[in-house]
């Protein structure tokens, strides 16, 4: 039976201040009506929320002190959307973030900058962001946005090449 994580949090974890690594893994834990708030926990550098029934992370952004913040694992969890442009401009120095087991897919990609688009694929190479793609279209909606911008990179290569040509007649024509 799944439990209220937010009931749990404010029953279980005393000393939220205190806390740096906060294990709430296993707990079948899920935010219900009642909304996590994690303003408290003012020193976490790390979550581990895995195997839990979790449909979004939107509950980790109540966190005071974002920059703290280097792990993330939800693992086996129901989330099927993270906004990763969000994610990665509110926690910018987080290292490690484990989305298996995840119904996910690639929200807002066209949304994330260069940089963090960079970033994005990086992590995904280096391990430090992991995904599966036997679970969700994460991975697929990956590449149907890598295939958007280089259509767009070539339209755009074939706009600066059409442009080179006009110049370079209109520029004989006036010799």
């Amino acid at each position: 039976m799944t439990k209220d994580a937010k009931k749990y949090l404010d029953e279980n974890i005393m000393n939220k201040g205190k806390i740096y690594s906060l294990d709430i893994s296993n707990r079948d834990l899920a935010e219900t009506e009642e909304k996590i708030d994690l303003k408290e926990f003012t020193n976490l550098t790390r979550i581990n929320a895995s195997n839990n029934k979790f449909a979004n992370l939107e509950w980790i952004f109540t966190l005071p002190n974002k920059e703290k913040l280097k792990w993330l694992n939800f693992w086996g969890n129901e989330i099927n959307q993270v906004d990763f442009a969000y994610l990665f401009n509110n926690f910018p120095n987080l290292n490690l973030i484990n989305l298996e087991n995840n119904p996910l897919g690639g929200k807002n990609l066209n949304e994330l900058n260069p940089q963090q688009f960079t970033n994005l694929v990086k992590s995904v190479e280096e391990k430090k962001l992991k995904i599966n793609s036997w679970k969700g279209t994460f991975l697929i909606d990956l590449l149907k946005y890598t295939e958007q911008l280089l259509k767009k990179q070539n339209q755009t290569s074939q706009e600066e090449l059409i442009a080179q040509q006009f110049q370079q007649t209109y520029l004989s024509r006036n010799d």
